[in-house]
C-alpha cells in the first residue's frame, strides 16, 4: 500500500534519514530504512535525494549472481546519474581452497549455526578436538558440497577468462558519467556479523574480540586479486574512464606483476590508497629479505611502483597501509620514491612501513605542498635514534605540518601524538608527547625525556 502523506512530510522524512547516513553507527540501518520506504511509497522511490544518497556508491562482485542482477537492471535509469564510487570484489569462491580447508570452513559454519552468539572464528581448538568432524554432516555430503563449491568457483572464474564480465562492467563504467572513485576490495570486507553462508558468499565477521579472525579468513578463503585487477584495468581502458581516487585493498599474488595497468591512464588521479593484504600463511613460504637486498621485488613494491608511474605528478593524497597483524611491511625505499616529483602531494599516510630515515626525511622536505602526515606501526631501519632525523626534517619545513604519530616502534612506544606544528603545545597526555610536540614546533629542545625514548642523534 502506498503511503498517503503530503509531499512536504515525505521530503522531511527523507532529509532526516539522509543526514543519518553520515553516522557510521547507524548507516546500515538507515540504508535499510530508506530502501524499505522506497518500496512503500512511489514518491519516495522516485525522490532524487534518496536515490542520490543510496546509489552514490555501488558494489560490483565478480560472480554470476551479481552479473545477472546487473544485466537485469536499467543502469541508465536506475544508477547512472548518481554513482560516484564503485567497489569491485573478486568472487568469494577460491580455487586455492582444497578439501581439507573446505572442511574447516564447514566446521566454522556449523558452529556459527549452533552458537551464533559466540565467537569461534579464530578458535582452532573446537575443530581439533572434534577430530575434524563437521557437525551433522556425513563424509559423502561433505564431498558433495565441495564439488558444488568448485563448480561455483569455476563458473565465476570463467566470467573473466571469457571476457563476459569485462563487457558488462565496461558498459556500466561508460554509463556512469559522475564516477570519480573506484576501490578493489577484499572479500573479507563483505563479512556479516554472526552469519556464514557458502551459498550467499558471506563469511564470518571480523569481531573486535578476535584479533586473528582476519588472518583466519585470509588463510581459508584466499582469493588473489590479480584476476580482478586485470579485469578492472581492461574495463578502464575500454571505457576510457578517468578517475580522481583509486584504492587497492585486495589479496595480492605472491610475485605476479599487475597486468594491463601500465596501459591505464591515471593522469589526473588525486588520491591513491594502497592497502593490500598479503598471501595466506599456508602459501609456499618465501625467504625473508633485508631492506637493502637487491633480490626479486616483492609483490607490493611492484604494484605500488606501477601505479605511481603515471599518477605521481597529480596526486594530492598517497597512502601506504599494510596490515601489521600479518608481520608484513612495506619498504619505502624500494618503491623508488625519489624519482617521483609529487608536486601537489598534501597528505601522506604511512602505516606498516619500513624506511631509511635519511630517505624519508629528505622526502618530507622535498614534498613542498605537504600539510598532513601520518606515521603508524612503522619503524626506521637501523637503530631507534634514527627517529630524530625524521623529527628534524619536520622542524625544518618552512610551512606548518599536521602530524599523527601512532603506535610506532621507538625505544618506548608512544600510543598516539596528533598536533599541528604551527600551534603552541600547552599540554599533552604524557611528558614524552608534550616534549615531542614542543620540539617539532620549534618551541623546545631535544631533552632527556625524548632522548630516553628515541635515543640521541
Amino acid at each position: 500500500m502506498d503511503l498517503q502523506l503530503p509531499s512536504l512530510v515525505l521530503r522531511t522524512i527523507a532529509e532526516r534519514l539522509i543526514e543519518d547516513l553520515e553516522d557510521p553507527d547507524v548507516r546500515q540501518e538507515t540504508i535499510s530504512t530508506l530502501c524499505s520506504l522506497r518500496l512503500t511509497c512511489q514518491e519516495l522511490a522516485e525522490m532524487w535525494t534518496i536515490r542520490a544518497a543510496l546509489f552514490e556508491e555501488l558494489n560490483l562482485h565478480a560472480t554470476n549472481d551479481n552479473l545477472s542482477r546487473l544485466r537485469q537492471t536499467n543502469i541508465a535509469k536506475a544508477f547512472a546519474p548518481f554513482v560516484r564510487s564503485i567497489r569491485f570484489y573478486a568472487s568469494p569462491f577460491s580455487s586455492d581452497v582444497d578439501f581439507q580447508h573446505f572442511r574447516l570452513i564447514l566446521f566454522v559454519q556449523s558452529v556459527f549455526e549452533r552458537e551464533p552468539e559466540k565467537c569461534h572464528v579464530c578458535d582452532y581448538n573446537p575443530y581439533e578436538n572434534s577430530g575434524g568432524r563437521v557437525l551433522d554432516l556425513s563424509v559423502q555430503e561433505g564431498h558433495s558440497r565441495y564439488a558444488a563449491y568448485k563448480t561455483r568457483t569455476q563458473d565465476d572464474a570463467n566470467l573473466i577468462t571469457n571476457g563476459t564480465l569485462q563487457c558488462a562492467w565496461t558498459s556500466a563504467l561508460s554509463a556512469f558519467n559522475r564516477l570519480e572513485s573506484i576501490c578493489l576490495g577484499s572479500v573479507t570486507d563483505t563479512c556479516e556479523a554472526g552469519s556464514f553462508s557458502l551459498q550467499r558468499g558471506v563469511f564470518p565477521s571480523r569481531r573486535d574480540c578476535c584479533g586473528s579472525s582476519q588472518s583466519f579468513l585470509s588463510e581459508l578463503l584466499f582469493t588473489p586479486g590479480d584476476l580482478l585487477a586485470s579485469a578492472v584495468a581492461q574495463c578502464l581502458i575500454s571505457s576510457r574512464r578517468s578517475l580522481k581516487s583509486l584504492t587497492f585493498g585486495f589479496e595480492l599474488p605472491i610475485t605476479q606483476a599487475p597486468k594491463y595497468w601500465d596501459s591505464v591512464s591515471l593522469e589526473g588521479l588525486q588520491e591513491l590508497s594502497f592497502r593490500p593484504l598479503p598471501p595466506p600463511a599456508w602459501e609456499e613460504p618465501r625467504d625473508e629479505e633485508e631492506p637493502g637486498d637487491e633480490e626479486e621485488e616483492r609483490y607490493d613494491t611492484v604494484w605500488a611502483k606501477i601505479m605511481l608511474e603515471t599518477s605521481h605528478s597529480t596526486l594530492r593524497s598517497f597512502e601506504l597501509v599494510q596490515n601489521h597483524r600479518y608481520g608484513e611491511i612495506f619498504y619505502w625505499d624500494r618503491i623508488a620514491i625519489a624519482k617521483f616529483n609529487f608536486l601537489y602531494l598534501r597528505r601522506l599516510r604511512l602505516d606498516g612501513v619500513d624506511f631509511s630515515s635519511a630517505r624519508l626525511a629528505a622526502d618530507i622536505l622535498r614534498f613542498e605542498a605537504l600539510t598532513w602526515i601520518e606515521i603508524s606501526h612503522s619503524q626506521p631501519s637501523g637503530e631507534v635514534h634514527q627517529w630524530k632525523i625524521i623529527f628534524d626534517a619536520i622542524r625544518q619545513r618552512p610551512t606548518p605540518l599536521h602530524l599523527r604519530f601512532h603506535e610506532n616502534y621507538p625505544g618506548k612506544r608512544i600510543n598516539a601524538v596528533c598536533f599541528d606544528t604551527s600551534h603552541e603545545v600547552h599540554s599533552a597526555p604524557s611528558p614524552i608527547e608534550w616534549s615531542l610536540g614542543r620540539y617539532l614546533s620549534n618551541k623546545g629542545d631535544w631533552n632527556t625525556t625524548l632522548a630516553a625514548c628515541f635515543g640521541w642523534s
